[in-house]
């Protein structure tokens, strides 16, 4: 029996080897992605500063761009139970946050594409002060 998984895992990785990323579909990631880690359809990543901080709303408006494609984007995130950390992992609370802080922000699940786009916030990084 361990040799049949030992070949099986073997053809695996030699059928990974000879696909190109344009030949990527969905069922590839979710195999690539058996250690539970979120692939970039479920995080998505920004980097920017916050124009806008709307306590009762809960949320911030980051404007900058996405760290896949380079574009230039505005996104309202959602904090609901995400994370905000500084370089040093010091926890942040929405009331500490300012206008003009730069930012890089992992969201996970969904992002709504609007005009600012929307999504909920899994992690805000302030990266100056």
């Amino acid at each position: 029996m361990a040799k049949l998984y030992a070949v099986l895992f073997s053809l695996l990785l030699l059928l990974g080897a000879c696909g190109t990323p344009e030949e990527t579909d969905e069922n590839d990631i979710m195999m690539e992605n058996a250690d539970n880690e979120l692939t970039e359809e479920e995080q998505t990543g920004y980097i920017g500063e916050i124009s806008e901080i709307d306590e009762d709303e809960n949320r911030i408006l980051l404007e900058g761009q996405e760290t896949w494609s380079g574009d230039d984007v505005s996104i309202w995130l959602t904090v609901g139970d995400g994370e905000i950390v500084d370089e040093a992992g010091e926890q942040y609370s929405l009331s500490d946050l300012r206008i003009g802080l730069e930012a890089e922000a992992w969201v996970e699940g969904e992002v709504e594409d609007s005009d600012p786009q929307q999504g909920d916030l899994e992690q805000l990084i302030i990266t100056s002060e």
